[in-house]
């Protein structure tokens, strides 16, 4: 199936239908008529005959079907919502996607695929300065898929997880990683999105509840997987202090972070207390790239409740990407091992720096395979001086 040309079809028939893309309340109808579509089709149809009957009788035996999810619930509930609010605009924009009830191609879609269409059909309706909507040099904004999949690996196969993001953009992290998972429940924060389209979203993901808003999420609620893309250097630390205590026991927050968070003096002592209590369970290498051309090199940091005696697993999968376009990709197949794998004991890691980007650890190995601690130490505090030393030419010609 070629999700552009449907997505480009779907353009082509918001505007044939007479909806405007600047008028939020038809994008709203149409883009919930066509998220209940789609969590239909990633579902056997089992929504298809509902969706032709509500608007054929307008809503009235809805309340009586039994629903698989909560979310998609709520899902027909907006849609009542809006057909009682204007009747001819919902008719109209269901006629519009009608169609596509009938599209074989669509039955049995995976969550993956299905929340791609819808997330392109709204990157296309929202984007207010382009010329051409239906225009095939159309620029998307992504959250790798391959990064999502990598990410959803870490978190592990459970089923009927509890899943947050309490602060990003536009909750794709969340959204692509539920795609992969067993989701019972999901609570996500969104500055830059409307939380109704990220409620959609994650109900077409396959979340059975949800809460989007663009508040902070409270810390109150046990997660079992916490997720971080990138936050600003003045929130990271509060977001980890927050919402590492709103971690179950034995479950994890990934947050995917720059290098300067590991090994720079800005974050020396929330390093120290993770390191302290035992929070640090992993740190693992990524490629640059893999956002957009101009992101450097990002690393997962994985942290759960734990033992200041465990061990911190470091790993490199640099070098696993394929080069599309401007972008790099993430390739990790089941067979692949990482280019750098060591374990060492937290306490082993050095107070003065606290030290946690993994090539650090290359090559401070002993040659019976133990470790030399006063030989770590050492190094990375040779490592250290020399990185300082460069940060701070950098700075000057800067």
């Amino acid at each position: 199936m070629n999700t552009e040309d449907l997505v480009i079809s779907l353009i082509e028939d918001y505007k044939f239908a007479g909806l405007l893309p600047e008028n939020l309340e038809q994008r709203k109808t149409f883009l919930t008529i066509l998220a209940a579509l789609l969590v239909s089709k990633t579902h056997n149809n089992y929504l298809d005959e509902l969706l032709i009957n509500s608007f054929n009788a307008e809503f009235e035996s809805t309340c009586e079907f039994e629903f698989l999810k909560q979310s998609h619930r709520v899902l027909f509930d907006e849609l009542k919502d809006n057909y009682l609010q204007s009747s001819s605009v919902s008719q109209s924009t269901f006629n519009s996607i009608k169609p596509l009830i009938e599209h074989q191609q669509l039955t049995g879609i995976s969550a993956l695929s299905a929340v791609e269409i819808y997330d392109k059909t709204l990157q296309r309706l929202q984007k207010m300065n382009v010329a051409d909507r239906s225009s095939r040099l159309f620029q998307y904004d992504y959250f790798p898929a391959e990064l999502a999949q990598f990410v959803a690996k870490l978190a592990g196969g459970n089923k009927g997880v509890a899943v947050c993001e309490p602060s990003s953009n536009d909750a794709k992290m969340a959204i692509m990683t539920c795609s992969y998972l067993d989701v019972t429940f999901a609570a996500v924060s969104c500055v830059k999105q409307s939380p109704d389209y990220v409620a959609h979203l994650l109900a077409i993901a396959g979340v059975h509840q949800s809460v989007a808003s663009e508040g902070p999420i409270s810390a109150d609620t046990k997660f079992d997987l916490t997720l971080l893309l990138q936050p600003e250097a003045a929130e990271i630390e509060e977001l980890i202090n927050s919402h590492l205590p709103a971690l179950a026991d034995n479950c994890l927050c990934i947050a995917l972070v720059g290098q300067g968070f590991l090994v720079g003096k800005q974050h020396l002592e929330i390093r120290k207390q993770l390191l302290a209590k035992g929070f640090v369970q992993a740190v693992i290498e990524l490629p640059a790239k893999l956002l957009s051309p101009a992101t450097p090199a990002l690393f997962a940091l994985l942290l759960s409740k734990g033992d200041p005696t465990r061990n911190v697993t470091f790993e490199s999968y640099g070098d696993h990407f394929v080069t599309k376009g401007r972008v790099n990709v993430l390739h990790i197949d089941e067979n692949a091992k990482p280019d750098f794998s060591l374990s060492v004991s937290s306490d082993s890691i050095p107070a003065d720096n606290a030290n946690l980007v993994p090539k650090s650890y290359m090559q401070i190995q002993s040659t019976d395979g133990g470790l030399n601690i006063g030989d770590i130490r050492k190094q990375l505090l040779e490592l250290q001086h020399t990185n300082d030393h460069h940060l701070r030419q950098l700075f000057e010609m800067l």
